[in-house]
C-alpha cells in the first residue's frame, strides 16, 4: 500500500518537472519581449550617443544638398578619450586583507595568486574597456565566469565584455541583482556554426538582430554602419536567463536558463551566490538601472557647433566661389562654361552679361557664440585645456599647473573613488570568493624579490599551515594556530592613486621655482628636468661655477681621511720630526678639526703641541699673505 501512496505523488513530481521545462521557454521569450519594449527608449539614446561618437553626426544629404558643407567636430569623441586615461591612470587596485589576525598569512598567499589572476586575464584592461563603454552608451558590462574542467581542475577566469545592447533587465530593476528584478535577460546575437560547435544544435538564423548590438564597423564613405546583411541568415540569438523561483529549496540562488529558438539549452539551480554579471554606470541615476553617458552631455552643443562652423564654411566656400549670374544672351556665346579657375579669361558682350553674389557677412557675434558653447561643454563635462594636457592661457607657474590638473580631475576622481571602485570591490570579492570555492590545485607563483630577480613561491590552498606560515609537518609547526587557505575568509581593499607624476612640464617649472627660492640645489633640479646624461650635466655646471660637488666634497673627505689615517700610523712608527709628521700637520692645516679626531689626541702630547704648534704659526702667516714654507 506504501508503494501505491508513493507512485502517484512521484509521477505527479515528473510531470510538473515536464511542465515546466515545457512553459519555460514561451516564459523567458514573453520576458524578453516585455523588457525590450521597456528598454526601447534607453536604446534609442545608445544608437544617438554611438553615432556622436564616430563622427555620424549629420543625417544623409537630400537630393540637391550633397554640395552643402557638413563640418563634424567630434567633440564626444574627444571627451571619451580625454577621461578615459585618466580613469585608467588613477585605475583601481585590489589588495586581499585578512579579517583576523591568524589569517594574515593566507592573505599574503591568496593577493599573490590573485595579482597572478589578474595578470593572466588581464583584468583590468577589461575594466577599462566596459569604463570606456560606460561613457559612451551610459553602462558598461563584465562576465566572469570561473572555468573548472570536467575532472574538477579549476584553469582560471573567462572575462569577456558584454555588450550594452545585449543586456535586457526587469523593467522594474535598478541594480544588477536578483533583489532589484524578479529576472534579468541577456540576448547575445551568435553566428549559427558556432552555437552548433558550442551547444551540439542546429538552427536557422533570426534574421536582423541589430538590436541586440552596437555598431561594428565602418562603411566606405567613414561612416559606421551594423553588419546586418551579411549575418542575416547566419545569426541566431542566445538567451540567458537568470531569474527567481518560488521553489527555493530547488533554487535557493535562483535559476539559469539557456535558449536558442525553441531549443532549451541549459537549465540549472544557479550555482554561485550571484549573477557572474557586473555593471558600471557613467553618472548613475538614481533609481534607475541606466546611467548617463558623457557623449549625450554635449550632444546639442555640439549639433550647434558644427552648425555653426558649416555655415561659417559655407559661407567662406561662397566668398572664394560666389553665384554667377550669368544672362542668357552671355551664356549663348560661351565656348565653354566657366569654371571660375584663377586667371580664366571669359568673352562677354556687356560687363554686366556676367556678375556675382556677394553673400552677407558673418555675423561679428559669431566668435562669442562659439566661446560660450565651448565653455558650457566644459562645464558639463569638466574636460578643458589642463585635463587634455594643453597649457592654459595666461598660466606659466608650474604650481599653479598642478593646482589646475588637480581641479580638472575632481570629477573623475570621484566617478573613480565611488563607481569604478565599487565595481572593482565587487570584482574583487567575487573572485576570490570563486578560488576559495574552486582552486584546489597546488601551484608555483612567480614574483620579484626586494633585488627585483624572480622568485617562485609555493600556493597550496589545501595543505595546513599556523598562522606564522609553518607548514603542517615541519618542527616550528604550532598546531594552535592551525588552518588552511579554503577555510579563510578575507576583506577586499580598493585603492585608487596616480600611477604617474602629474606632468612633465608642470614638475620641471615646478622644480625652478624652488630652486630660484633656494629650497632646491643644482641636483633637484637637473634630476627633475627631461635631460640626458644627468650627471655629467651636474659635474659641468660645478666646474663651470668653480664649486666642488657634494660628492666629490666626499669623496676628498674620505681620501683625506685615509691619509690622515696612514700618515699617524707612519709618524707612530717613525717618531717625531720626521716626513710623517710634516705630512700630518699639512693635512690638519687642510681640515682643522682632524685636530679633534680620536687618531690624534692617541698621539703623545709633545708631538701634538709640535704639531699643533706648526699648524699654528703656518696659518697665521697665510692668513697675513706671508710667501713662506708651511713647515
Amino acid at each position: 500500500m506504501a508503494g501505491m501512496d508513493y507512485m502517484p505523488e512521484k509521477q505527479q513530481d515528473v510531470l510538473n518537472e515536464v511542465a515546466d521545462i515545457a512553459e519555460r521557454i514561451p516564459q523567458i521569450r514573453s520576458w524578453l519581449d516585455k523588457s525590450k519594449k521597456a528598454r526601447q527608449k534607453q536604446a534609442d539614446r545608445w544608437r544617438k550617443n554611438e553615432r556622436l561618437y564616430y563622427g555620424r553626426h549629420w543625417a544623409s544629404p537630400s537630393k540637391g544638398t550633397e554640395s552643402q558643407s557638413r563640418m563634424i567636430f567630434n567633440f564626444p569623441l574627444a571627451v571619451v578619450e580625454t577621461i578615459l586615461p585618466v580613469i585608467s591612470d588613477f585605475q583601481p587596485t585590489i589588495d586581499v586583507m585578512p579579517k583576523e589576525k591568524n589569517d594574515v598569512f593566507f592573505a599574503d598567499m591568496m593577493q599573490k595568486r590573485f595579482q597572478q589572476i589578474i595578470e593572466e586575464t588581464d583584468l583590468y584592461g577589461k575594466i577599462i574597456q566596459a569604463v570606456k563603454d560606460s561613457l559612451i552608451y551610459s553602462n558598461g558590462f563584465l562576465q566572469i565566469l570561473p572555468q573548472v574542467t570536467e575532472e574538477g581542475v579549476f584553469q582560471g577566469f573567462d572575462i569577456q565584455v558584454i555588450d550594452p545592447f545585449s543586456v535586457i533587465p526587469h523593467p522594474f530593476a535598478n541594480e544588477l541583482d536578483l533583489k532589484s528584478g524578479e529576472y534579468f535577460l541577456f540576448a547575445v546575437p551568435m553566428e549559427t556554426s558556432r552555437i552548433e560547435r558550442e551547444f551540439g544544435i542546429k538552427t536557422g538564423g533570426d534574421g536582423k538582430l541589430n538590436d541586440y548590438r552596437s555598431y561594428q564597423q565602418s562603411n566606405d564613405n567613414g561612416g559606421i554602419e551594423s553588419y546586418q546583411v551579411e549575418s542575416e541568415y547566419d545569426m541566431a540569438l542566445v538567451i540567458e536567463c537568470y531569474s527567481n523561483e518560488a521553489d527555493k529549496e530547488k533554487y535557493p540562488n535562483g535559476r539559469h536558463t539557456v535558449i536558442v529558438d525553441d531549443k532549451l539549452i541549459v537549465d540549472e539551480p544557479l550555482e554561485l551566490y550571484r549573477m557572474p554579471v557586473f555593471m558600471v554606470s557613467n553618472y548613475k541615476s538614481p533609481h534607475n538601472f541606466w546611467g548617463i553617458g558623457e557623449t549625450e552631455l554635449v550632444r546639442t552643443q555640439t549639433k550647434a557647433i558644427n552648425e555653426t562652423f558649416s555655415a561659417i564654411n559655407e559661407n567662406i566656400r561662397r566668398v572664394g566661389f560666389p553665384i554667377r549670374k550669368v544672362t542668357q544672351r552671355a551664356k549663348g556665346q560661351m565656348v565653354r562654361p566657366i569654371t571660375g579657375a584663377p586667371g580664366e579669361e571669359i568673352t562677354v558682350v556687356d560687363p554686366s552679361d556676367v556678375t556675382f553674389e556677394t553673400p552677407p557677412p558673418i555675423p561679428g557675434y559669431i566668435q562669442g557664440y562659439i566661446n560660450q558653447v565651448a565653455q558650457y561643454m566644459e562645464a558639463v563635462t569638466g574636460v578643458n585645456d589642463v585635463t587634455q594636457g594643453r597649457r592654459p592661457g595666461g598660466v606659466s607657474s608650474g604650481r599653479a599647473i598642478v593646482a589646475l590638473q588637480e581641479a580638472s580631475q575632481t570629477r573623475q576622481r570621484f566617478k573613480i573613488n565611488k563607481e569604478v571602485g565599487r565595481l572593482t570591490r565587487e570584482i574583487g570579492e567575487y573572485m576570490v570568493q570563486m578560488i576559495l570555492t574552486f582552486d584546489e590545485e597546488i601551484r608555483s607563483i612567480r614574483e620579484r624579490d626586494a633585488e627585483g630577480a624572480f622568485t617562485f613561491v609555493e600556493y597550496n590552498p589545501t595543505a595546513v599551515y599556523d598562522a606564522e606560515g609553518n607548514m603542517e609537518g615541519t618542527p616550528e609547526f604550532d598546531p594552535g594556530t592551525a588552518k588552511r587557505l579554503m577555510d579563510s575568509e578575507f576583506d577586499i581593499d580598493v585603492s585608487t592613486g596616480s600611477r604617474y607624476a602629474q606632468g612633465r612640464v608642470a614638475n620641471e617649472e615646478r622644480a625652478l621655482e624652488l630652486y630660484q627660492l633656494g629650497v632646491y640645489g643644482i641636483e633637484e633640479v637637473v634630476n627633475a628636468l627631461n635631460v640626458p646624461d644627468k650627471q655629467e650635466v651636474i659635474q659641468n655646471w660645478y666646474i663651470r661655477n668653480q664649486q666642488i660637488s657634494p660628492q666629490m666634497q666626499v669623496q676628498q673627505a674620505e681620501s683625506l681621511q685615509s691619509d690622515f689615517s696612514n700618515a699617524i700610523q707612519q709618524l707612530m712608527a717613525e717618531g717625531p720630526g720626521g716626513p710623517a709628521e710634516e705630512l700630518v700637520a699639512q693635512i690638519i692645516m687642510s681640515n682643522p678639526a682632524l685636530a679633534d679626531s680620536e687618531e690624534f689626541t692617541m698621539l703623545p702630547s709633545e708631538i701634538q703641541d709640535r704639531i699643533i704648534t706648526v699648524v699654528g704659526l703656518v696659518g697665521g702667516q697665510e692668513d697675513q699673505g706671508m710667501d713662506q714654507p708651511r713647515a
